[in-house]
């Protein structure tokens, strides 16, 4: 061996060990970041749940089973804020309003509902609204 050619392999093995290093430093940066991603992508569906779940309580009260509907008035005065406790709509909460409009002798009633979910020990929140136009029959 040439005293030229000594202590070659040393610098080589540090640069590999950094690349190797940096690489897994990016690899777990990803990974967090796709893991982010995905749990903000659940909370906002259930954030849209809870909205439309809402505006679904509110269709009930304004055509209940019995039939018929609560009118204008009713509408104006409906205001809900369910509270979920289900499984998929734990610790989600949804505002909803009523507004009732008239067309060509046509009512219609415009149900706007918001809902919120809030997940984790970071407060993560989602809000999603939903507007639903219902007429009378």
């Amino acid at each position: 061996m040439r005293p030229e050619e000594r202590g070659f392999s040393l610098p080589i093995a540090v640069f590999i060990i950094t690349v190797l290093a940096l690489i897994g430093a990016a690899m777990v940066t990803l990974s967090r970041t796709g893991q982010e991603s995905v749990s903000a992508e659940v909370l906002s569906i259930r954030a849209f749940y809870a909205a439309e779940s809402g505006a679904q309580l509110a269709l009930h009260n304004i055509f209940p089973l019995a039939g018929g509907s609560i009118g204008a008035a009713g509408c104006n005065a409906l205001s809900l804020t369910p509270n979920f406790t289900a499984a998929g709509l734990a610790g989600c909460s949804a505002v909803v309003s009523c507004t009732p409009q008239t067309v060509g002798g046509d009512t219609y009633y415009i149900v706007n509902s918001t809902g919120t979910c809030q997940f984790g020990p970071d407060g993560n929140t989602a809000h999603r609204s939903i507007e639903v136009m219902a007429k009378n029959p």
